[in-house]
């Protein structure tokens, strides 16, 4: 599967308790334990667009976003 895509940013990726989410993201931090479902189905009837890239994830496992 080789290397996640948090590894090739040079982040290491942690775990905080829901009583640290506020302190750790601030403001932002409401928005993140919402429910939120998302489509771009009214994007595409309203026009005429559809998606023809990779997806999310394929898009991350190929990033060359910090080569030089």
């Amino acid at each position: 599967m080789g290397i996640g895509p948090a590894a090739r940013t040079g982040l290491e990726p942690v775990s905080i308790s829901p009583e640290e989410v506020g302190a750790h993201f601030g403001f932002v931090s409401k928005y993140a334990g919402l429910d939120l479902s998302a489509s771009s189905a009214i994007t595409q009837q309203r026009l005429g667009w559809h998606p023809a890239g990779p997806g999310l994830i394929e898009d991350l496992n190929n990033m060359r976003y910090f080569e030089d």
